[in-house]
C-alpha cells in the first residue's frame, strides 16, 4: 500500500476521465455521494465538467482541472478534507495566484506552485508552446525532476520539441573512441534501457534508482554519442544525470549483478542470518529510535544497514547462482 500510494502521489495521471457517480462509488469514502460532491463544488462556482478521474487510481485520482485557469484542486473523496479544502478564503487566493503567474508568464514558479505532481504533464503538453523557446527546456526539466513515474506519459514529438529549443550541454568525460559510459538502475517498475531516457555518469546514483524503482534488477551500462546528449549536470547530488534524446543509438551491457528477486532472497540471506539474529538486537540497546512517517533513520534503517553489510561481507566469499564470488548486489526498498 506504501509504495502504491508513493507511486500515486509522485508519479503522473494516465488516464483524464469524467468521474461518474458509478466511478465514485467503486472509490472508498466516508460516505460521500456523487450529489454531495457536485453541490459543494457548485457552491464556489465550479463545475463537475472540469474534474477529471483516473479509474487506475485509488488514493491520488481525483482533480479538478481548470486548465485555462491554471487552477487544480485534489479532491481527495472525504467531506471533511473537502469541507477545508473548499473554503472560499482559500480557493480564491490560489486562483488569483495562478492567474498572476500565468499572466506574468512566471512558469517555473506556476508549475512548482499551483499543479500538482499527477497533472503536471498533462497541463504541460497543453501549454508548452506557450512558453518561450529560450525557456522551455528549463521548464520542463524542472517539471520531469519533481515526477517519479511518468508512466509512459511523455509524448516524443513533444519532447523532440522541448529537447531541440535545449541549450548547448556540457559533456561527461568520454572514452577513448570517443562515447561517453553511462548508467541506469533497473528495478521491477523501470522502462526497458532502449527507451530511457534518463542515465547518470555514476553507477552509484544509479543503482538508488534501481531500488527506488521497486526491486533492483539490473544495472544498465550504455556508450553513446555526444551528439545524443540533451544535458548534463554534474556532481552526486545532482545525481550526475545525463538526458538523452529518445530512440538513442547506444551500445549496451548489464553489469554482473545478483538481483534481489524472491528466488534469490533466501539463499542469499541464509548466510548473514547468524550474524544478523546476533548483532540485531543491540540495535534496541543502543537507543535508536522507533521509525515513523516523519522518522526515517531509526531502529529499522540501523537493521536494513547491519543486514546489508553482512550481506557484502558474506557475497565476498560464496557465489549464488553460478555468479562470479565478489558480485555486487541490489538491496529491494523496505
Amino acid at each position: 500500500m506504501g509504495q502504491k500510494f508513493y507511486m500515486e502521489v509522485r508519479g503522473s495521471m494516465t488516464r483524464f476521465e469524467p468521474l461518474t457517480e458509478a466511478a465514485l462509488t467503486r472509490l472508498e469514502t466516508d460516505g460521500l455521494t456523487f450529489g454531495e460532491l457536485a453541490g459543494m463544488l457548485d457552491a464556489r462556482g465550479l463545475s463537475m465538467d472540469c474534474v477529471v478521474h483516473d479509474p487506475g487510481r485509488s488514493f491520488a485520482g481525483i482533480f479538478y482541472a481548470g486548465y485555462e485557469e491554471g487552477f487544480y484542486i485534489p479532491l481527495y473523496p472525504s467531506r471533511r478534507y473537502l469541507k477545508d479544502c473548499l473554503e472560499p478564503v482559500i480557493l480564491e487566493n490560489r486562483r488569483r495566484d495562478a492567474a498572476e503567474l500565468l499572466a506574468r508568464k512566471a512558469w517555473s514558479e506556476y508549475y512548482r506552485l499551483h499543479v500538482p505532481v499527477p497533472m503536471l504533464i498533462y497541463d504541460f503538453q497543453r501549454r508548452y508552446q506557450d512558453i518561450p523557446s529560450a525557456e522551455v527546456f528549463s521548464v520542463w526539466h524542472g517539471i520531469y525532476k519533481r515526477i517519479d513515474y511518468s508512466n509512459g506519459m511523455w509524448s516524443p514529438d513533444i519532447l523532440e520539441y522541448v529537447f531541440s529549443h535545449a541549450p548547448p550541454p556540457s559533456l561527461p568525460p568520454a572514452d577513448a573512441d570517443g562515447r561517453a559510459t553511462l548508467y541506469r538502475g533497473m528495478g521491477a517498475l523501470s522502462q526497458p534501457p532502449e527507451q530511457a531516457i534518463s542515465w547518470s555518469t555514476h553507477p552509484g546514483n544509479a543503482l538508488w534508482f534501481a531500488i527506488h524503482s521497486g526491486a533492483g534488477t539490473q544495472l544498465a551500462i550504455a556508450r553513446v554519442r555526444s551528439e545524443d546528449i540533451v544535458f548534463y549536470d554534474a556532481g552526486f547530488r545532482a545525481e550526475n544525470e545525463v538526458i538523452l534524446r529518445p530512440g538513442t543509438d547506444m551500445e549496451l551491457s548489464y553489469a554482473d549483478m545478483i538481483p534481489v528477486e524472491k528466488e534469490q532472497v533466501v539463499p542469499l540471506f541464509a548466510s548473514a542470518l547468524e550474524d544478523f539474529q546476533r548483532y540485531g538486537p543491540l540495535v534496541k540497546s543502543l537507543g535508536y529510535p522507533a521509525e515513523g512517517f516523519f522518522r526515517i533513520h531509526g531502529a529499522t534503517h540501523i537493521l536494513r544497514v547491519l543486514c546489508l553489510s553482512l550481506l557484502y561481507f558474506y557475497i565476498r566469499r560464496y557465489t549464488l547462482g553460478g555468479g562470479q564470488a565478489g558480485s555486487r548486489l541490489f538491496q529491494s526498498a523496505p
